[in-house]
């Protein structure tokens, strides 16, 4: 019997974690998964066409995007050489729109069947992205229910999977007290996230780590002895960064730091997370963890985007609630002065009671098992697999 391949394409941490938990379930049924992305992809089962890890070479917006555009389209060649050469029963892409788009039709033309996971948002990427989305993939795999009623009227492949985070949270949580034994009762705890991209890592680390410093030294409403600080690194590049930052700002022994463990029981016992926007933001919300979301791009691409983007919230949590329940800091007003006066507020019995309450509505309208549809979804195509 001719075996069933699949070709994945991820380009971000939050990709190759998604990309995995679909790859581990496929490689028990038999299935042969080949591709580009990251570390998790590899550990559970697929084979890879590069040596390097595409899963930290991305980046927002457009300035940002240069220095990834020749090695891009490089990349973009090899992998068509290769799908022309070993012509695949199905590419899987996930998120990554700039990469992945290109890819889709790329795939179409060769005649291969092509699913999207995570496809663009198209309340804030406009309408024309659904166009080409519809155009060249034969199933786009929704994980948010407006996406689904968007890409539902354009084409017969939209499916509705859900949020593959609710069961991610459950299958990787130990228990809190693995990680409470490192803390000090008595004191509220702050978790830092500084990002998953290069340019996250050096645009927020140093504003954020200024806060730590801002607070703990007395120059704050916050009372410094109320507080501690932990961190825990997205990917081990960004390793040796984070540790010479925090010991540049003088706090090596004031933030505790865990290297990127999937245990969401380390992120739980948190109180309030001060964190870049991601796919980290709606994986807190989940756990309804109160956040205050950061972000900086560039001039050209901020002034770009407010032209572009349609919608006027950023964190995923926000865009799904169509409300403001996370305060968004964005370009100027991520300092340690504007940080530290919504940490203030967040900080409030009151307030963080009143941001769970909303951020339980995620829970009640999304369901857990988005992987198995997948999967479902994937064996439809190979009928001849048990």
């Amino acid at each position: 019997m001719k075996e069933f391949r699949v070709f994945f394409s991820a380009g971000e941490v939050s990709g190759d974690i998604s990309a995995s938990e679909v790859i581990s379930e496929l490689v028990k049924l038999g299935i042969k998964c080949y591709g580009i992305g990251g570390p998790r992809m590899r550990k559970s089962g697929m084979i890879s066409i590069t040596d390097t890890d595409e899963s930290v070479k991305s980046s927002v917006g457009f300035t940002e995007s240069l220095k990834y555009v020749f090695p891009k389209l490089f990349l973009l060649r090899k992998v068509s050489k290769y799908l022309k050469e070993n012509k695949p029963d199905l590419v899987f892409l996930i998120d990554n729109q700039g990469f992945n788009i290109p890819l889709a039709k790329i795939s179409k033309k060769l005649g291969v069947r092509v699913y999207y996971y995570f496809p663009p948002m198209v309340s804030v990427w406009g309408e024309n992205t659904k166009y080409k989305v519809a155009k060249y993939c034969d199933k786009i795999l929704c994980t948010f229910k407006e996406d689904y009623e968007i890409y539902r009227q354009v084409s017969d492949g939209a499916v509705f999977v859900g949020l593959p985070l609710l069961d991610r949270i459950q299958k990787n949580y130990s228990s809190k007290d693995e990680y409470l034994k490192f803390f000090d009762p008595s004191k509220k705890r702050i978790l830092l996230l500084f990002g998953s991209r290069e340019q996250e890592i050096k645009t927020l680390t140093l504003p954020i780590l200024e806060t730590v410093k801002k607070i703990l030294f007395g120059e704050t409403p916050l009372k410094p002895n109320d507080y501690e600080f932990y961190t825990v690194i997205s990917h081990p590049i960004f390793k040796e960064y984070v540790l010479r930052s925090i010991e540049f700002m003088g706090l090596k022994d004031k933030i505790k730091v865990f290297d990127n463990v999937m245990d969401y029981a380390l992120y739980d016992v948190c109180d309030v997370a001060i964190s870049s926007s991601g796919t980290i933001t709606l994986e807190l919300a989940l756990l309804e963890k109160p956040v205050i979301v950061v972000y900086k791009v560039s001039k050209i691409t901020f002034e770009i985007g407010k032209r572009l983007v349609r919608k006027q919230y950023i964190s995923l949590p926000n865009l799904l609630l169509n409300e403001k329940v996370y305060p968004e800091l964005l370009q100027d007003q991520v300092n340690w002065k504007v940080i530290s006066e919504n940490l203030e507020v967040v900080l409030d019995d009151k307030v963080k009671e009143e941001i769970r309450k909303k951020l339980y509505r995620l829970k009640v309208e999304y369901r857990p098992g988005a992987v198995d549809r997948i999967v479902e979804e994937i064996r439809s195509e190979a009928p001849l697999i048990k």
